[in-house]
Parts: structure tokens; sequence; C-alpha cells
């Protein structure tokens, strides 16, 4: 299946209201356990590997388009780095009301999840909750602004719980306004959690307003060919 450039084919449009993206590393056993052992990855440094997390927040979600559905929800996904833009996500969390939704059409392995992200002038905080474990950050922008790569996400893999891969057909849109924070991390108990392992985030992270969501229901297709 090729890639999907025009924006009309993808069926689920919307806005990402609200971003966070923050990338960091783990070790690569860890990663391989969640990913399979055939997987490539991203390698940063002797022995890990990349991984990242996005949090965003939906809003005027139209499914195929359907006049007078209206849908909003947050979702944050655990990902895993492929390079160049590419991620595999082998966690995600979302409201109760949406789960069955992610797990079903993107193929997400999907849990419960409370989600909270705002940005007030330089400051912004983001709060993902699942079950007893948490992510609380807090970021301010830089008294010095800095060029810095913009890249979110150019293409999108997730991995069900059941092991097996699906591609979920996703538009890599800019963002009205995009933003290069430091934050502090205040709680990673879920990072752990998820991963299986404690995570070393970058000090800084990208915050994003008002970014289309364009992407499509996920097909089974293994991630494997095209990574060099």
């Amino acid at each position: 299946m090729s890639k999907l450039k025009d924006s009309s084919k993808y069926a689920y449009q919307g806005l990402e209201t609200n971003g966070f993206f923050l990338k960091g590393s783990l070790p690569k056993d860890k990663a391989i356990e969640l990913a399979g052992r055939d997987f490539s990855f991203q390698q940063v440094e002797d022995n890990r590997v990349g991984c990242a997390l996005m949090v965003v927040r939906i809003e005027n979600m139209k499914p195929w388009n359907i006049p007078l559905v209206n849908i909003k929800y947050p979702e944050a996904a655990w990902l895993l780095d492929k390079g160049n833009g590419d991620y595999l996500a082998v966690k995600a969390q979302t409201t109760l009301s949406m789960l069955p939704a992610l797990s079903m059409s993107d193929n997400y392995n999907t849990d419960i999840g409370d989600i909270s992200l705002n940005k007030n002038g330089e400051n912004a905080n983001v709060i993902v909750t699942s079950r007893k474990n948490s992510f609380t950050v807090e970021l301010n922008e830089p008294s010095e602004n800095t060029e810095f790569d913009k890249t979110l996400i150019n293409n999108l893999w997730t991995r069900n719980k059941k092991g097996k891969y699906y591609r979920i057909p996703w538009a890599p849109n800019e963002a009205e306004g995009i933003y290069q924070m430091n934050c502090q991390i205040t709680d990673d108990s879920l990072g752990k959690n998820v991963f299986g392992h404690e995570v070393m985030w970058n000090e800084k992270a990208i915050y994003f307003i008002n970014r289309r969501h364009s992407c499509a229901p996920s097909y089974a297709d293994q991630p494997f060919s095209e990574v060099q």
C-alpha cells in the first residue's frame, strides 16, 4: 500500500489543538522485548536506542467527514524510534470512551488514561495518568531562541497486544505554532512501567499548537523492510 499524500484520502480528520513530543533513550534489550528481535532502531549510543512520548488533544474529529459528528479526545502514545521520523507505538492511553476505537481501528496496545496538557504563555504542563502510574512534566520556553529539529512523526506503526504489526496512514502536517521548551519531569513512573526500564529523557521537548490531524484505519504491515 503506497503512502497517502492527499489529505482528502485520510478517513479521520481533526485538529490537534495542543501537542507534546519528547524524545529519550532506553537500553536496546528492553526495546527488543517490546518490538521484536528483527526490528531496527535509531541507535543513540552504545546499547541504547531512541524512544519518544507523544501526547495530543484532538478536537473536531470527523470520521469520513460525517456531518454533525464532532469527536474530541486526548491520546498519549509511547514510541520506539526507527529513525527519520518513523516510529513504532508500543503502548497508548486514552479515555474510556475512545478505548475501543483506538484499539480496533488503530490497533494500539491501548489502556485507559487521564490526560491533560496546557500551554499558558511561556509555560506548559503535561500529565498522563494510567492506573497507579503517572508521567508529569513542567515546561518553560528558554530565554534564547535557537533553531531546532521540528520533525514530529512521518510514519507510524503500531503493535497490538498480540504482537502483530500494523501501519497507520499518517500525514506529517505542520503545526500552526511549534516551540522548543525546557522540561522538568517530576514523575515518570508511567514511562518506566510502559518501557520496562527507566528512560533517559531529553532536557528539551517540543510543544505545538493547532496541527491538522489526518490519518486512516491501520492495516497489517511489517516495518522491517524500510529500515536500513
